[in-house]
C-alpha cells in the first residue's frame, strides 16, 4: 500500500454547547490518539459558558485544531457546519462529553482499510461526570486491536434486528455474535469514508 493511502486525513468533528466541564477531556482525548494525521473542528454552537475561550486556547496551541464559532442553532447545524469545513478522506464525530479511547481513529480506520466497508463502528461505556479522571487515564492508555471485525454486509436488516429483543435474546442462547447490539442511530464512535457524507447534511 503506498504510504499515501496508509495514512488518509481524517477529520474529528465536535459540536461544542456549554461543556466547559468536560471538554478539555474530548478535545485532549482526540489530540492524543494515536493516529496523528487529523484535524479536529470544534464548532462553537453559541456556547454561553467558557467553551469558546477552551476552544480558541486548543487551535493557539495546535495547528491541527480549527474552531468555527456561530450562533446557536443546534447539533445538527453544528455537523453541519463541520462538514462543510473538513478536509478529511475519512470523517470522525464525537459529542463534546466524549472521550475517545487513544487507539480509537487507528483501530475504526484498520477496520475500513481491511475490510473495505463504508463505515466502521466500536463499543462504547456511558459514565458520569465523577468517573472523567478514571475513564482519562483508562482511555489514554488503548484498547487492545479487537480479536475479531464482524462485517455487516446487510446493515439495515442488523440495524432491525437489534432493536428486536427476542431476537436479540435468541442469538445470545445461540452463542451468535452480538455485536449488532451496538448499533444505534448516534453518529459518534464511528469513522466514515468521506463520500457517504457528499450531499448529505
Amino acid at each position: 500500500m503506498p504510504a499515501a493511502e496508509s495514512t488518509p486525513f481524517v477529520s474529528v468533528i465536535v459540536p461544542v454547547y456549554n461543556a466547559e466541564k468536560y471538554l478539555r477531556y474530548c478535545v485532549d482525548s482526540i489530540l492524543g490518539q494515536s493516529y496523528t494525521n487529523l484535524e479536529v473542528i470544534l464548532v462553537d454552537d453559541g456556547a454561553k459558558d467558557s467553551s469558546p475561550a477552551i476552544c480558541d486556547e486548543y487551535a493557539a496551541q495546535d495547528d491541527r485544531v480549527t474552531v468555527i464559532h456561530q450562533t446557536n442553532g443546534g447539533i445538527s447545524k453544528a455537523q453541519n457546519a463541520g462538514l462543510d469545513a473538513a478536509h478529511g478522506e475519512y470523517i470522525a464525530f464525537a459529542d463534546n462529553d466524549d472521550i475517545l479511547d487513544r487507539r480509537n481513529i487507528e483501530l475504526l480506520l484498520h477496520a475500513l482499510l481491511s475490510t473495505g466497508a463504508d463505515m466502521s463502528k466500536a463499543r462504547w461505556r456511558q459514565f458520569g461526570v465523577s468517573q472523567l479522571e478514571e475513564v482519562a487515564a483508562d482511555a489514554a492508555v488503548g484498547a487492545d486491536a479487537p480479536g475479531t471485525i464482524t462485517v455487516f454486509e446487510h446493515p439495515l436488516a442488523a440495524y432491525q434486528t437489534v432493536f428486536c429483543k427476542s431476537l436479540r435474546l435468541i442469538g445470545d442462547k445461540l452463542g451468535r455474535h452480538t455485536e449488532a447490539r451496538y448499533f444505534n442511530e448516534a453518529n459518534w464512535c464511528r469513522l466514515y469514508k468521506r463520500e457517504l457524507w457528499d450531499g448529505i447534511r
